[in-house]
């Protein structure tokens, strides 16, 4: 299948690729009428936990989480290369363990993805690292229970893996894995000896994204890369490469994260590093909508509420699909503010609406990872931090906020921006 490239001509983007996809039409960057933005939802400091004490020699930050499926267990991926272990109670989150149990065993750089894939196994976190391996941890006593090296035998001793997928049992036994050089192996997830097979075709660039997508996880993975291009692969076919990719979407521009939405799962949000969101449907390969400038366009959008917010950076999108919403989610220093996104409809245009939710008062610095079960509710949310800092968030008014005793999780206030912890000893993660 011919790819498209950044060099390629204009002409031939108007050609398109297999199956006739065109780049995304520059009419869906004009908003146009969306029907109204959902009221503004108050969203009140919960609990909040420090991953690390401001005074700490090795001051370290979350760079991601990741729940366990039925919700009791939270793992946060830290900058000291660890993942820390807590389980959600009504009351907040109370620090369980540590994966490794012992720091001479964890990854030597840095985790780039940790993820619960199983929900037949819910104490199995896998994490995986610039160091070339994925791991496959029993959360419960914080030891590996399998380790998939990237630099063995007939493989690049300068591979680093950025991102993954698993699935097991009836949904197919596939651990699948992509990185720096571009290419996007295939495991058997109950063997880590060596992968079943090895795509170097489908990116010329590094491997930032690797999802399956919920409803048809046993049929096809998705990969997205620096290279501007998302590859929808059959996953249950025989391992042939040119046979097994059956769309290739031209986004135009590094991609960061990709996520799906929509009743079936069928559609697929965007992120680029140039923090430019786009919308497809990944099933057909159709470009859905593009929001240039996207962060500026969250920006506007929030002059329109009541709680105006200089948008400084994208972090991801979430999807409920009782009210079939789809929002951005983007921050300023600490705070958050989550944009209901206008999908184009036969009755109306696509845009990026005032904002319908934010959080405030919890983060002093970046906010990296923000989790929202948006079918429980407003009253299950997460963010972590470059502050060290998880904080739950609830749309209930907190006991301080009523004159009581506030719930927490540890003695610690709200930080404000001058409570900064020290400078951090480790570097960003940053693939690209």
């Amino acid at each position: 299948m011919p790819h498209l490239r950044f060099e390629d001509s204009a002409a031939a983007l108007q050609e398109g690729a297999g199956g006739g996809m065109l780049p995304p039409d520059p009419a869906h960057a004009i908003p146009v009428p969306c029907p109204p933005a959902p009221a503004l939802q108050p969203l009140h400091l919960k609990a909040t936990v420090l991953t690390s004490h401001e005074r700490d020699a090795e001051q370290c930050y979350v760079f991601d989480f990741a729940t366990s499926p039925g919700g009791q267990l939270l793992a946060a991926s830290l900058s000291n290369r660890t993942v820390k272990l807590y389980q959600q109670r009504e009351a907040g989150l109370t620090q369980v363990g540590q994966v490794p149990a012992k720091q001479s065993d964890s990854h030597w750089q840095t985790i780039t993805h940790i993820e619960f894939p199983f929900v037949e196994s819910p104490h199995s976190m896998f994490s995986s690292s610039s160091d070339g391996y994925v791991v496959n941890w029993d959360a419960r006593v914080g030891t590996a229970a399998q380790i998939f090296n990237h630099r063995g035998q007939y493989m690049d001793p300068a591979e680093e893996v950025w991102s993954f997928a698993a699935s097991a049992g009836t949904a197919g036994n596939l651990l699948v894995s992509g990185g720096n050089l571009g290419k996007v192996y295939f495991w058997d997830v109950r063997k880590n000896d060596q992968p079943l097979q090895m795509y170097e075709e489908a990116h010329t660039e590094a491997v930032t994204q690797v999802v399956l997508p919920s409803s048809r996880r046993s049929e096809f993975v998705v990969t997205a890369s620096v290279d501007g291009l998302i590859c929808v692969l059959n996953s249950n076919k025989n391992f042939e490469e040119d046979e097994d990719t059956e769309e290739v979407l031209s986004v135009g521009d590094s991609v960061a994260k990709i996520g799906f939405y929509g009743p079936r799962g069928e559609k697929l949000w965007c992120l680029t590093h140039t923090e430019e969101l786009s919308l497809w449907n990944w099933e057909d390969g159709s470009s859905l909508a593009m929001f240039k400038d996207t962060r500026n366009a969250t920006a506007a959008a929030a002059a329109a509420s009541s709680v105006p917010l200089q948008t400084q950076y994208l972090i991801r999108c979430e999807y409920s699909a009782a009210a079939d919403q789809l929002c951005l989610i983007g921050g300023a220093e600490g705070t958050v503010g989550f944009f209901p996104v206008c999908q184009p409809t036969a009755a109306s245009g696509a845009g990026i609406l005032p904002l319908c939710a934010h959080l405030s008062g919890g983060h002093a610095d970046i906010v990296r990872a923000v989790e929202w079960k948006a079918d429980a509710g407003w009253g299950n949310l997460i963010s972590g931090g470059e502050d060290a800092r998880l904080c739950v968030w609830s749309s209930e008014p907190n006991l301080a906020e009523a004159g009581g005793t506030p719930i927490a999780t540890s003695a610690v206030a709200p930080m404000s921006l001058g409570d900064r912890p020290s400078k951090r000893t480790a570097p960003r993660f940053s693939p690209y």
